[in-house]
């Protein structure tokens, strides 16, 4: 008997591997894949202008750091004696003006670089329901806490995102031609919106990731469907019952492998990931002989394999130096 729908197995048309650079951008579930990626040594970029939830805000950003926008106060608003950008998320902020407003011209020319380089861009859309102040009518990234009825709430449609984002994928092209895009629709429901409310915007992105993977090169992540209509059950959420779980993201993590990482990757992941685990491990007994022995091979097998995958590994080698070293 069957007891659960899965999603048909497919494989991407790339691989990914130990030697790409990663950027992600978007809802917090891109910030979730970005960790699962950076915990085993991949190059990994992630949110330089912190966790955007509407594509419009996701696709600004893009558009910004390709262009190394400068800018200037009309982008701020200050709330409790700290300023904030309405471009950015809130852990983009400063005490002045001028200390925030050159933080993120830094992050445009930092991230500029690192977008030229990067071998794979993730961009996850969270919700199409989005704010945008009453006075202007400026799109929003994020509210800052400010009074509620200074915005206005809007529903970004199908053929908006379509548009803004076809035009970026082109930009991007020909900026970074090596670059291969990934569209995902985040699982996480948004369910202050409502949940009615919640599926009109999940159904316009997901209509939206479609129609540009048909006119674009552009490859679609079902993460949407693996936690809605394959895990689909509490069990797999946290308590506020709308994020999904550690269980379900290490399920997302195991059909991400499957379908980006050669057998090859997949075994120097894991000794990645056992050589990490190893040096994270505390001992009854630190200055016992059998744990400096354990240290002094898990020293010679980190420097090993630095030299033959080319991951970096210093942070843990280092801290392996310094334990010895008592």
């Amino acid at each position: 008997m069957e007891f659960r729908t899965q999603i048909e197995n497919f494989r991407a048309p790339f691989s990914i591997g130990l030697q790409h650079s990663l950027f992600f951008m978007g809802s917090c579930f891109a910030d979730n894949m970005s960790q699962q990626f950076s915990k085993l040594k991949f190059l990994v970029t992630s949110n330089p202008y912190g966790t955007l939830y509407n594509p419009l805000s996701i696709c600004t950003a893009l558009n910004h750091m390709l262009d190394r926008k400068k800018y200037d106060a009309r982008v701020l608003v200050q709330h409790g004696g700290v300023f904030y950008s309405w471009l950015h998320h809130g852990s983009v902020s400063a005490l002045s003006e001028d200390e925030l407003i050159n933080k993120m011209n830094a992050i445009n020319e930092d991230v500029n670089t690192k977008l030229s380089t990067s071998d794979f861009l993730f961009i996850t859309l969270g919700s199409a329901w989005a704010y945008q102040l009453k006075e202007d009518k400026r799109l929003v990234a994020n509210c800052h806490k400010a009074p509620a009825n200074n915005f206005e709430k809007v529903l970004i449609e199908t053929q908006q995102i379509v548009t803004k984002f076809e035009k970026l994928i082109l930009k991007l092209e020909s900026f970074n031609p090596k670059l291969k895009i990934i569209l995902t629709v985040s699982p996480v429901r948004h369910a202050k919106d409502g949940l009615i409310e919640n599926n009109l915007s999940k159904a316009e992105l997901i209509k939206a990731v479609h129609e540009l993977c048909k006119l674009q090169p552009c490859y679609y992540l079902p993460v949407y469907e693996w936690v809605i209509d394959d895990l689909r059950d509490y069990r797999f959420y946290d308590k506020d019952l709308v994020h999904p779980n550690s269980l379900a993201q290490d399920y997302i993590w195991e059909q991400l492998s499957s379908l980006f990482f050669s057998e090859e990757t997949k075994q120097s992941l894991k000794k990645v990931s056992q050589f990490v685990a190893g040096v994270n491990h505390h001992p009854f007994q630190e200055n016992s002989a059998k744990h400096i022995s354990f240290m002094e091979k898990l020293l010679t097998q980190g420097e090993e394999l630095e030299r033959k995958l080319g991951v970096d590994l210093s942070q843990e080698l280092h801290l392996l130096s310094q334990k010895l070293k008592q």
